[in-house]
């Protein structure tokens, strides 16, 4: 047996498990429209993703000094810039940290974390990996898995399945976004002589770490985080999801409307 069929019979019996968790196990199916997403979370989402926008673009002209249409005779472009970049900053916490969420997750009932039992089995991992394998070619796609992030159980109120991609894209850029917003505060305390008691608190690394080592770091967060965004979007804008990213605009989405009580078909 060769190295690549080993890994092939590794990645077989590692997510034997969930090739077949979403085949037929609800007796009655049909299809409908479905609530995904808020206002509270629409609104959010993308004034988050214009902020992080804002951002990246305001941080790209300070880094290259190419200020382009922010420049002017009277106060240049990197103040102009940095102004943006500050306000974007500071207008971020909230939204980032507290409005998004708070929508996403307790008033649209959205789970971005395993259950108890879906801990236990490794369930994310083993998906994840099933996902990553079909994606270059190393077996098959796991069985009704589209259909399934289209299914809303009635019963249980809940999503049959999330994306592994999507659990983990919360988490890693709520890492990355608390990341750059420390070391940009860091930043922001070595360079001014009187802050208020929030920036000093978010900035709290600067007693202890050099202004280069965070300019690094807030610079590599800040790529990392921008690399996330990017490739979090790329996935909706493939033509077998046009309809969930629809459903972020919308607010809606066709789904299939599943239950473990019975009940008739229909479409």
């Amino acid at each position: 047996m060769s190295a690549i069929d080993g890994f092939k019979e590794w990645i077989r019996r590692e997510t034997i498990t969930v090739d077949h968790e979403y085949s037929g196990v609800f007796p009655a199916v049909r299809r409908g429209i479905v609530k995904r997403h808020g206002l509270g979370s629409r609104l959010t989402h993308w004034s988050l993703f214009a902020l992080v926008a804002l951002m990246a673009i305001t941080g790209f002209l300070m880094w290259t000094g190419v200020y382009a249409v922010l420049n002017d005779q009277v106060w240049g472009g990197y103040y102009k810039a940095f102004g943006i970049h500050m306000w974007t900053a500071i207008l971020v916490l909230p939204v980032g940290f507290l409005l998004f969420p708070f929508y996403h997750i307790v008033v649209d009932g959205h789970r971005p974390w395993p259950t108890t039992a879906e801990l236990r089995q490794l369930k994310d991992v083993r998906e994840l990996l099933a996902i990553g394998a079909a994606f270059v070619g190393l077996r098959r796609y796991i069985s009704k898995y589209h259909d399934a992030r289209r299914s809303f159980n009635e019963d249980e109120g809940e999503w049959v399945a999330y994306h592994p991609m999507q659990k983990l894209f919360f988490w890693i850029q709520m890492g990355l976004l608390v990341g750059v917003v420390v070391t940009g505060f860091g930043m922001f305390e070595y360079i001014t002589t009187q802050t208020p008691w929030w920036v000093h608190w978010l900035g709290i690394f600067q007693e202890y770490v050099s202004y280069e080592v965070l300019k690094m770091g807030h610079h590599f967060l800040a790529f990392a985080w921008v690399g996330a965004v990017a490739f979090h979007a790329y996935f909706p804008l493939l033509p077998g999801n046009w309809d969930v990213l629809r459903s972020m605009v919308t607010g809606r989405i066709y789904a299939f409307l599943v239950s473990t009580n019975g009940g008739e078909e229909a479409d």
